[in-house]
């Protein structure tokens, strides 16, 4: 059997050279020094993908960071050469066995990016046109003016269609202004905040679930600092008729399981970002599995991870999945709500 986890972690050992090696070697547009960053996070997807197995992890991940090559002036295709450069330099620690699949994946990744489109237009999402509360949202976020976005969210009805009809969309033209390089690192931030505050405050203003309701505890993965995805799905799972309470894993997993437990929450919602942070989520589902008295909480996973690794919530041995909070809420609000579901808890979910 290929150890392929070993030849994972020797490629994460090996990322720092790998990532100066590549920095110099590669027309990415920046000084090597601000692209090694990019690079170490690059090689971490790497890692992690051979781990998992996903070749959506690895191609979705180079063909985002084509784009954002082109948009600072690099030259896009050369990271067609990534993929090969890391499958050679590795071919001296690995046995045959291993530097196959690393082989195979890699092969598939530099197909994949060749062929990748290097734009993403911005303006192009129907919700985002002039007129529309999503295109006022965008505006009033970017200048700064939460007054004006909170105004403009409730104008668009409940808080969980405010979420799919206005703030969703703009969130994904926030990104798309990023990776071609129309955001500059502050506004970013503003509009992050902007975002946030606007939705915490109307979340305050929720009708809350019935206190008999089941509770859905929601936990980011270690080392996840984006708490935005989390705050916007328990925002739809209280619009869902559920219960939710946020926990950190920032005191270790052994306080984590233990607070989970004295809760005893109908389900698990882990939410994570990147296939990195999810890595970490493996050890976390595994010790909420040895818990008994967490044995009838289902335990799902959350984020856009789940369309580039569909695997993995039956890899790291969840009930399921969701790639948003609606789907997750969806979800849950059928199998915690039905008559049938306590004998149904358990069973698998379809992940989207």
């Amino acid at each position: 059997m290929v150890d392929v986890p070993a030849a994972a972690d020797i490629l994460r050992q090996k990322a720092p050279d790998l990532a100066r090696d590549l920095a110099l070697q590669l027309p990415l547009g920046r000084p090597a020094v601000a692209v090694v960053g990019d690079l170490r996070f690059l090689l971490d997807v790497f890692a992690t993908a051979l781990e998992l197995g996903s070749c959506g992890l690895v191609d979705r991940t180079l063909a985002w960071q084509k784009v954002r090559t082109r948009a600072l002036g690099g030259e896009p295709d050369a990271l067609t050469e990534l993929p090969g450069f890391v499958a050679a330099r590795l071919a001296p620690a690995l046995d045959a066995g291993q530097h196959s699949v690393l082989t195979r994946l890699m092969d598939n990744a530099a197909t994949y990016v060749h062929f990748a489109s290097d734009t993403n237009p911005v303006g192009v999402d129907p919700l985002l046109q002039p007129g529309t509360l999503g295109r006022e949202f965008l505006d009033a976020t970017m200048a700064g003016d939460r007054l004006l976005a909170q105004a403009t969210l409730r104008r668009a009805g409940s808080l969980p269609h405010a979420l799919r009809t206005v703030v969703e969309p703009a969130q994904r033209e926030f990104g798309r202004m990023w990776q071609n390089g129309l955001m500059p690192p502050p506004v970013e931030h503003v509009t992050t905040q902007v975002v946030h505050h606007v939705i915490e405050s109307l979340a305050a203003e929720q009708t809350p679930p019935p206190p008999d309701a089941p509770l859905v505890a929601m936990v980011r993965a270690p080392g996840d600092e984006h708490s935005l995805g989390q705050l916007c799905a328990a925002c739809h799972l209280r619009g869902a008729g559920l219960r939710t309470q946020s926990l950190t894993a920032a005191n270790g997993e052994a306080a984590l399981v233990a607070s989970l437990a004295a809760l005893a929450p109908a389900a698990i919602a882990l939410t994570c970002t990147t296939g990195i942070e999810a890595r970490r989520l493996a050890a976390l589902v595994a010790a909420i599995r040895r818990e008994r008295r967490l044995a009838h909480a289902l335990v799902l996973l959350g984020g856009h991870l789940m369309v580039d690794c569909p695997q993995l919530p039956t890899h790291l041995g969840a009930d399921g999945g969701a790639v948003d909070g609606a789907t997750l809420a969806s979800q849950l609000q059928a199998r915690l709500l039905q008559p049938t579901a306590a004998a149904e808890r358990r069973q698998p979910l379809r992940p989207h």
